[in-house]
């Protein structure tokens, strides 16, 4: 019992090291925490400018599904090319500088009337107008347009699958 009372007894010089001991353990936690803070407002400005484009890319294709994208339209770092097949509009959204890369893929049929959203898809690896699948299944909403063109109203929301079946 006597040597842990002398070892835990303050003897000459050991107020120095202690000192700088605690000196040294508050400046690697100090260090610590900053490094930590400042990771995560950096990893916060990623998910913002990330989130404000995402956002941007979501507003074009809300545009052509309520029928007020015009040709003449442009929107900031990003194009977007309209196409019909059939009954079918296809809007393909790409960031201006890479024209390679799909962001957003939307397709919408037209059925007396509503306006069916058949496909949004973001960042597709392959062009989904250029696959021939024969199972495709999407959600769908059912949009009615009235009689101004800037008025949409949501009806449904329904689960669409097209199966293709072979008989021999």
């Amino acid at each position: 019992m006597k040597k842990i009372k002398n070892i835990l007894k303050s003897k000459r010089g050991i107020a120095l090291e202690n000192a700088i001991l605690f000196l040294i353990t508050t400046f690697t936690l100090c260090a610590l925490l900053t490094t930590f803070t400042l990771i995560g407002r950096y990893q916060s400005n990623i998910e913002n400018t990330v989130l404000k484009r995402k956002v941007a890319v979501e507003q074009i294709g809300e545009d052509f599904v309520a029928g007020k994208l015009k040709a003449t339209d442009a929107y900031d770092n990003y194009s977007y090319v309209k196409s019909t097949e059939g009954n079918k509009e296809i809007l393909k959204v790409f960031h201006e500088s890479n024209t390679s890369k799909i962001l957003l893929y939307v397709e919408l049929s037209v059925n007396e009337g509503a306006v069916i959203v058949t496909k949004w898809q973001y960042n597709p690896s392959v062009d989904p107008s250029e696959s021939n699948s024969n199972t495709t299944s999407t959600a769908a909403t059912t949009v009615t347009a009235t009689t101004t063109a800037t008025t949409v109203t949501t009806q449904t929301t329904t689960a669409v699958a097209t199966t293709t079946a072979s008989s021999t």
